[in-house]
């Protein structure tokens, strides 16, 4: 593994599971090689908000995983590099809702030790805007069709994609300094969207569109156009 050959290693690690299936170290690598393994796709919500965490090889075998590495979260439930595997393996196995669990798990758990694994921001501090916006993505499409759960699931993922949006343009080439989310989500704000908040910016707009909200939408979407006229998605 060290070498990079995740090929023999995952044979190896098969062997190991089928040696010793209680073994926590063993475990979590065996299910960390069969993410691995996993082919990387886009995850796209029921309204076309775009998620850019990792979907997988298909339901069954990333529900197989998914049950791989819950045992692993559940005997270290601070381990956040198998809590976010975790997240992505119930993600690509379409468990919308035990995946917005274990990534808002990872974000306790980054925010009550500093994380220093996978999906913390670039900047080196706080949240990743990738974690952010996988967050608001799963909070829309688990807040529709429950009574009162739409209006409540869309109010939360804004808040999170306002999040991600100051995130992003934190991790951004750009020298923006202190940054305040709503100031960028704010009209003008948004007509100078920096390139990389660009696809969260996006998403918040679909978000507009999604609760039907046409005029907040089309002026969204227009902001962007301002923004980057070559921005084919509007």
């Amino acid at each position: 593994l060290a070498r990079g050959d995740t090929k023999n290693a995952f044979q190896y690690a098969e062997r190991a599971h089928r040696a010793y299936p209680n073994s926590v170290p063993v475990l979590r690598i065996y299910g960390h090689l069969r993410r691995a393994q996993d082919s990387a796709a886009v995850a796209t919500g029921s309204g076309g908000l775009v998620s850019v965490g990792k979907s997988g090889a298909g339901g069954g075998r990333d529900a197989e995983t998914a049950l791989v590495l819950k045992r692993v979260v559940e005997a270290d439930p601070m381990d956040l590099e198998a809590r976010l595997e975790h997240g992505d393996a119930l993600l690509g196995a379409g468990d919308y809702t035990g995946a917005l669990t274990a990534y808002e798990t990872a974000i306790k758990i980054i925010e009550k030790t500093g994380g220093g694994g996978r999906l913390v921001s670039k900047t080196g501090s706080g949240l990743s805007a990738a974690l952010l916006n996988n967050c608001a993505v799963l909070r829309a499409m688990t807040g529709k069709g429950k009574a009162g759960g739409s209006r409540v699931g869309y109010g939360r993922a804004r808040e999170m994609f306002v999040r991600a949006l100051e995130a992003a343009v934190k991790e951004g080439d750009e020298d923006g300094g202190d940054v305040d989310g709503a100031v960028l989500d704010a009209p003008d704000g948004r007509k100078s969207t920096p390139r990389s908040a660009l696809p969260v910016a996006f998403n918040l707009a679909r978000l507009a569109e999604e609760r039907g909200d046409t005029a907040d939408a089309d002026a969204r979407f227009g902001d962007l156009l301002e923004a980057a006229p070559d921005m084919a998605e509007c």
